[in-house]
């Protein structure tokens, strides 16, 4: 049994410009979990066309898999469905399930008839409990899938179901990922300027409730630490000097600050340092301004931070739940600890000229020289998406894959569209990413 595991992109500016490459690491998490079946003959590839370039769907053809895996943000969701349907005109008997953040939360977006299933929750578990039924009892994938957990899926009749997740799922541990992936294309991985930066994921979900964010709403809306010693094991296999910890917000508690300090003491005793670049919260990295000076003595060199806005009213728009002074503070306390700084904005469609203004003001006056701007893009299934969803009724505004936060999906109310982008545009071209 042959898989073959597909990393799906959208097509907009910044996929072009590529400022920012990573690793694959979900199909590397998923290549771990296939390698427990080798010994029943089954084999996977990864394919990511912005590490290896050339075409999908040649691959596709060129691979033939038994399992075609397709994985994407909501941008990929129209690439998705056009490789699935290129994978059943080429083969009616290739099962193709797709997987990844935008199908744990819309898996509805993929009820085409090129798609067989969907893993909408605890994926990983649900794969390895699909793979292990079907060796162990040695039945067709289609009549297995009522039987597994957290999958939608379409039955022998075409209509389409899904099982609840279990509790064996959500106690499921993430395995330590397959970076052979990673090792042969790290040469061509980065993050702005800095090359083979790996990913490492140390929590699921995010324990905040900010109403904008779709992040808060996956494993279930649980927040789920991983163990300690189970990182620590990842970390000590990575071979990259550069570690990316893509958790939504890393930087959450004393407890768990204090014990990320103690392990990294612990490894720096082995010999094993690394770089960090991180998520937080600007309240967070008030609340523990101590924590944040301690990490960078032991490699924390960045901390990415949704500063969003800057003006009380507007963040309370966002339900993001902290005040603007936290923001300030933020940026005050990263620059004395001696890290680097890349703060992320959100511009909304009913932003004024005015507003547009006292942003660009406020960067200029608290120095802030590493930032991005996004244009507010609400993602379904958060509460934002309820509050304009019906103000992006127009098909050629609300594409998927305009939802990559530098389009529009709605009419802006205080300008005309093309004025809102030259304000948007000449805000970002301000931003220093070194």
């Amino acid at each position: 049994m042959r898989i073959l595991l597909i990393k799906c992109h959208g097509r907009s500016l910044m996929t072009r410009l590529r400022p920012i490459v990573t690793e694959p690491l979900e199909l590397e998490m998923i290549a771990a979990v296939l390698g427990g079946f080798s010994e029943s003959g089954l084999t996977c590839r990864i394919y990511d066309p912005w590490l290896e370039g050339g075409s999908t769907k040649r691959i596709m053809d060129q691979e033939k898999p038994d399992i075609l895996m397709l994985s994407g943000y909501v941008t990929a969701v129209e690439e998705i469905i056009s490789l699935a349907d290129h994978a059943k005109a080429l083969s009616k008997d290739v099962a193709v399930w797709v997987g990844g953040v935008h199908a744990e939360g819309c898996p509805e977006d993929f009820f085409v008839p090129s798609v067989d299933a969907v893993f909408y929750a605890n994926a990983l578990w649900g794969l390895s409990a699909l793979l292990k039924a079907h060796f162990e009892q040695g039945m067709d994938f289609p009549y297995l899938y009522e039987t597994t957990p957290g999958l939608a899926f379409k039955n022998l009749r075409g209509e389409w179901g899904r099982t609840e997740p279990s509790a064996e799922g959500k106690a499921f541990e993430l395995p330590k990922p397959d970076r052979r992936y990673f090792e042969a294309h790290k040469h061509k991985i980065r993050y702005v300027a800095q090359r083979e930066v790996a990913l490492l994921k140390t929590a699921l979900s995010c324990p905040h409730q900010c109403e904008f964010c779709y992040c808060r709403l996956l494993n279930g809306g649980e927040y789920r630490e991983r163990p300690m010693e189970d990182v620590l094991q990842e970390l000590r296999g990575i071979n990259a000097d550069t570690i990316w910890i893509v958790d939504d917000c890393f930087l959450t508690t004393a407890e768990r600050a204090e014990a990320w300090i103690e392990a990294l003491e612990g490894l720096a005793d082995e010999g094993i340092r690394k770089r960090f670049i991180a998520y937080a919260r600007a309240d967070s990295v008030v609340r523990l301004q101590n924590y944040v000076s301690r990490l960078r003595a032991l490699g924390f060199e960045e901390w990415i931070v949704g500063l969003e806005a800057v003006e009380d009213a507007q963040l309370r728009q966002l339900g993001k739940g902290l005040e603007a002074e936290d923001n300030a503070g933020a940026v005050s306390i990263i620059r004395e600890a001696g890290a680097r700084l890349t703060a992320l904005f959100l511009v909304s469609p009913d932003d004024s000229a005015a507003d547009f203004r006292r942003l660009e003001a406020w960067i200029k006056s608290h120095g802030v020289r590493r930032y991005t701007v996004s244009i507010l893009t609400p993602l379904k299934g958060t509460t934002v998406y309820n509050q304009y969803a019906e103000r992006m009724k127009d098909p050629r505004l609300a594409r998927p894959a305009r939802f990559d936060f530098l389009h529009l999906v709605m009419r802006p109310t205080r300008m005309p569209a093309w004025l809102f982008y030259l304000r948007f545009w000449w805000l970002s071209l301000g931003a220093r990413l070194k």
